[in-house]
């Protein structure tokens, strides 16, 4: 796929990490390395379960906002979330969170305000 996408004159990167959620942080990342400084939501869901991703999806796509998926229970089961939270966070002006307190507990929403 990637070389017929090639061929037709389009640049291919792959983007991956160590495990989802560090492979969730690197799309977002990548994007807005490339875009301007002004601020943009951020959709944030669960990575363990799809159906919230799945929704989390189609929101992010119609806010022109980037997914990232996280462990629900502990921001700090993935330390590429945390880094790129980090390094990003100042960019979104806003999270928005799919999924109630069972798919995001409350330290995990915590986690996001403090880092946003």
């Amino acid at each position: 796929m990637g070389a017929r996408l090639e061929e037709l004159g389009y640049t291919v990167e792959r983007l991956a990490g160590a495990d989802r959620f560090a492979t969730s942080a690197a799309p977002p990342a990548a994007v807005l390395d490339r875009l301007g400084a002004d601020p943009r939501p951020l959709v944030v869901a669960t990575g363990s379960d799809y159906p919230d991703a799945l929704a989390a999806g189609a929101v992010a796509a119609r806010l022109d906002a980037p997914l990232l998926l996280v462990d629900g229970r502990d921001l700090a089961a993935s330390p590429a979330v945390g880094v790129f939270l980090a390094e990003r966070g100042g960019r979104f002006d806003r999270g928005i969170v799919l999924g109630g307190t069972t798919a995001l507990t409350d330290l995990v929403r915590d986690q996001l305000a403090a880092a946003l």
